[in-house]
């Protein structure tokens, strides 16, 4: 019974961590409320306990996302910060937590070090681009995975991809990436159907009249 209070309390402060993030909302479970300690790994299990360190860390970005001024805006200190505390948190992650075994994990890193690399203003696109991939690769690789966050990595990794065909270097490798997100099924969410049209939309051939 406490391994699965402590794993539904976590989920909870999971889920807020990100809405916050997400909505540029402060959160609603204080930091003071939440305490990490290592044994959550043994009682709820080593995803779950890299879930909770990933979405600690994301609560002092969302911090900065709703209170810092206008000119935070690209940042080289909150960008440095966000690309150190991602690889901070991949270097600590067990080998036993392969992106096979524990697919929702390493969506939730390479989400972050998208927004990390986002963060940036000489962010390279070809970085992005291999961001993207593997990202969309997970995406594509598990088409049963069911999470109340596949929404946020689907969405994201389109909206960059669409991004990066507009770059000569990228445009055909994000243009076949956006075909398979299109035509292939992938991890469900609700807003699938809304960004599917995004897609289809913005890659569809244009037509012109004489």
């Amino acid at each position: 019974n406490e391994c699965v209070a402590q794993r539904c309390w976590w989920v909870l402060v999971m889920l807020d961590r990100w809405n916050a993030i997400s909505t540029a909302r402060p959160i609603s479970i204080l930091n003071e409320s939440v305490v990490l300690l290592p044994k959550l790994g043994t009682m709820a299990g080593d995803n779950v306990y890299q879930l909770a360190r990933l979405s600690t860390i994301l609560s002092g970005f969302s911090l900065a996302a709703w209170s810092a001024p206008k000119s935070m805006t690209g940042s080289p200190v909150l960008s440095y910060m966000m690309h150190v505390s991602m690889e901070l948190f991949r270097d600590f992650i067990p080998p036993q937590c392969t992106p096979q075994e524990f697919p929702t994990l390493h969506l939730a890193y390479w989400h972050c070090r998208l927004l990390a690399y986002l963060f940036q203003t000489h962010t390279k696109p070809t970085d992005l681009m291999w961001v993207c991939k593997e990202s969309a690769g997970i995406l594509l690789d598990h088409p049963l995975l069911i999470t109340p966050l596949t929404h946020h990595f689907f969405c994201l990794t389109t909206l960059a991809l669409l991004e990066l065909r507009k770059v000569d270097s990228t445009r055909d490798e994000a243009s076949l990436f956006l075909k398979d997100l299109l035509n292939r099924s992938s991890a469900p969410s609700a807003w699938d159907a809304v960004i599917r049209d995004r897609i289809a939309g913005l890659t569809k051939p244009s037509t012109t009249q004489g």
